[in-house]
């Protein structure tokens, strides 16, 4: 049995990079972010940053989890509607999602290097 989501107030203040909110039912939900942040003491620009494809974090295959198993379960739902009275939420982020509703799919990304030139104390 497919269940229907019933919502009474849904109040999200920022949604960004690559995040998403979406209500009603849904085949897939794909996000991806890739994030390269690189923070200097001295603003120093060398020319060749923020070419992803040279850094390894973000050239390699994205590691999926192998599943073996076989789940078998029975599933018997009370009621048709799934309540919920209200729902706030600050913000959504990197690759963050909110759905309201069915997802057959769900594939969420995101890699993150962040890169700290800093002075020494010495």
């Amino acid at each position: 049995m497919i269940r229907t989501s019933c919502v009474n107030q849904l109040k999200v203040s920022l949604v960004i990079y690559s995040s998403f909110l979406h209500v009603g039912d849904v085949w897939g939900i794909f996000p991806d972010s890739k994030v390269l942040a690189i923070q200097r003491e001295v603003p120093v620009f060398w020319g060749d940053e923020g070419k992803l494809t040279n850094i390894p974090l973000f050239a390699q295959p994205f590691p999926y989890p192998e599943i073996n198993e076989q789940v078998i379960f029975t599933q018997k739902n009370k009621s048709s509607c799934i309540g919920v009275n209200n729902i706030y939420i600050v913000g959504l982020s990197t690759s963050a999602g909110l759905q309201i509703g069915n997802t057959v799919k769900l594939d969420a990304k995101n890699r993150t290097k962040h890169i700290r030139h800093l002075l020494s104390k010495d």
